[in-house]
C-alpha cells in the first residue's frame, strides 16, 4: 500500500513522535516523498488536505492518542489510506492496524522505551519497501549517505 502512494505522512506525538521522525529518515533515504508530523494542529491542517494519492501513518501505542485518531478519521474522509501501528485492536476506520507488542507498563515507559516495539515495526516496513525495488532504492540510500559524508 505504501510502496503505491505518492506521499506518506507519519502522525505521532510524544515517544510514538519521535518514532515517527525516525521514520522519515530512514525511509526518506529510499526515496519515499514522506513527511512526520507531531504537532497536533498541523496533524489536524494537513488532514484535510489529503487525497487518494497519500497514505497516513498513525502511531500510537496506547490507541487512545485522539489527536492523531482524530487527524487519521480526517484523512480518510478524504480518501487517503490509513495506517495505525498500536498495541491495540478495535480501530474500524483504519485501512491497515499493524499490531506490535506490549509490555506491562510500556505506556509510561518505566522498564523498556515505548519506541522500541514501533521501532522494530519500521525497520520491518523499511525491509519490505527496500526490497520492492532494491536496486533503486539501494542506489538512493547509497547516494544519501556520501552526500551526508561530504559535510
Amino acid at each position: 500500500m505504501l510502496s503505491k502512494k505518492k506521499r506518506i505522512y507519519v502522525y505521532g506525538k510524544g515517544s510514538s513522535g519521535l518514532a515517527a521522525m525516525e521514520m522519515k529518515f530512514r525511509f526518506m533515504r529510499i526515496g519515499a516523498n514522506i513527511e512526520a508530523i507531531t504537532d497536533e494542529h498541523i496533524m489536524k491542517m494537513n488532514s484535510v488536505l489529503l487525497d487518494g494519492d497519500c497514505a497516513v501513518i498513525g502511531i500510537s501505542v496506547s490507541g487512545k492518542t485522539e489527536a492523531v485518531l482524530e487527524s487519521m478519521k480526517i484523512a480518510k474522509k478524504c480518501g487517503a489510506k490509513v495506517i495505525l501501528m498500536t498495541a491495540h485492536t478495535g480501530k474500524e476506520f483504519c485501512d491497515e492496524i499493524m499490531l506490535f507488542a506490549l509490555k506491562e507498563n510500556l505506556e509510561q515507559g518505566k522498564a523498556i522505551s515505548p519506541q522500541f516495539p514501533i521501532l522494530i515495526m519500521v525497520d520491518m516496513l523499511y525491509s519490505q519497501m527496500l526490497q520492492l525495488d532494491e536496486y533503486r532504492r539501494e542506489t538512493l540510500h547509497e547516494y544519501t549517505l556520501e552526500a551526508l559524508d561530504e559535510r
